[in-house]
């Protein structure tokens, strides 16, 4: 059967209708989204100032302005570029540090004395009673912290040694970045609420298990290796140096060695031979396997530890704040 000659040319203008209409509802449908994310940019509140963090003396004034900051940011974001976007969660970063930082200040008191806030949640099998500080139940004056901070994504939560510290949730930046900024920045968020879900160390004692000790300092590891210029470079950097401190050298009530013998606990040369296995490659496994050549002591092991990490930090040409020269 052959089709009439006006019959496929009308067939064809109406194919080419239907495809030009296609194209315009896309194109309008993307200048409406567009033009959504510019008006929710311009009526995101503005960004707080380090001035005006500093100027602030309230409790309540603190929250509010970490509120306006996660609203300005979460606003703003989907209108930036991936460089831009990186740019405004580093400066998000740093106003935010800045912020805690004051609230810890000002609510010392309370979180001096965390433990006085925490009720019981009932006993065990012992008759023993149960103190859970990570999820309460809280005192009135605790849970109505809790409640004030929330909106700011931030919790009060235990920080060892019977004291509190208020600080972001877990996911704050993996929530904020979401699919906006470069892949460094959103593997780093990644790691961070990963890692933040469990506190690292607590009462000066390492507060987890030695192979997930491993596992985040070579996540953090992978993650250098990975994105060498990365904006997060300075923080990733401390905390691949904090991880490895703690494995090699260990802190006051989980220390590294037997100072008896000054041979290895038994855990942490484990936790070594598992080091090397699974990142053979792994600086810190060279550094492992050169070291375990002989019978190092503990002063041979922080003289080879510290001296990886000022080669390292001096190799990413990146600055660290003090607290993070291990």
């Amino acid at each position: 059967m052959r089709l009439a000659p006006l019959l496929i040319a009308g067939c064809l203008l109406a194919a080419c209708g239907t495809e030009e209409a296609t194209q315009v509802t896309a194109a309008s449908a993307t200048a409406s989204a567009s033009e959504a994310v510019a008006a929710a940019a311009q009526a995101a509140p503005p960004l707080p100032t380090a001035e005006e963090i500093a100027a602030e003396r309230s409790l309540d004034g603190l929250i509010q302005l970490a509120v306006r900051l996660k609203e300005h940011s979460r606003a703003t974001l989907p209108g930036l570029s991936e460089a831009e976007a990186d740019a405004l969660l580093v400066q998000h970063k740093k106003l935010l540090d800045q912020i805690v930082e004051k609230l810890n200040e000002l609510d010392g008191e309370l979180l001096d004395n965390y433990f006085e806030h925490l009720e019981s949640a009932g006993t065990d099998a012992d008759g023993t009673e149960i103190i859970d500080p990570d999820n309460g139940p809280f005192s009135p004056t605790l849970q109505q912290r809790q409640e004030a901070v929330a909106p700011a994504w931030l919790v009060y939560r235990y920080a060892g040694e019977a004291m509190g510290e208020i600080a972001p949730r877990a996911d704050y930046f993996q929530a904020l970045t979401g699919s906006h900024g470069s892949t460094a920045s959103r593997d780093y968020a990644a790691i961070v609420a990963e890692h933040d879900k469990t506190m690292l160390t607590n009462d000066a004692a390492i507060a987890i298990p030695y192979p997930a000790l491993v596992q985040r300092l070579i996540d953090w590891e992978q993650y250098l290796a990975k994105h060498p210029q990365s904006p997060w470079l300075a923080e990733a950097l401390c905390s691949y140096h904090l991880h490895q401190s703690l494995l090699l050298q260990g802190v006051d009530n989980t220390p590294a060695f037997d100072y008896e013998d000054n041979k290895p606990v038994p855990q942490v040369a484990a936790a070594w031979r598992d080091l090397m296995q699974r990142a053979p490659d792994s600086p810190v496994s060279a550094l492992l396997q050169k070291q375990l050549q002989g019978n190092p002591t503990p002063y041979e092991m922080d003289l080879a530890a510290e001296a990886l990490r000022k080669q390292q930090r001096q190799q990413a040409g990146v600055a660290v704040p003090r607290h993070c020269e291990f």
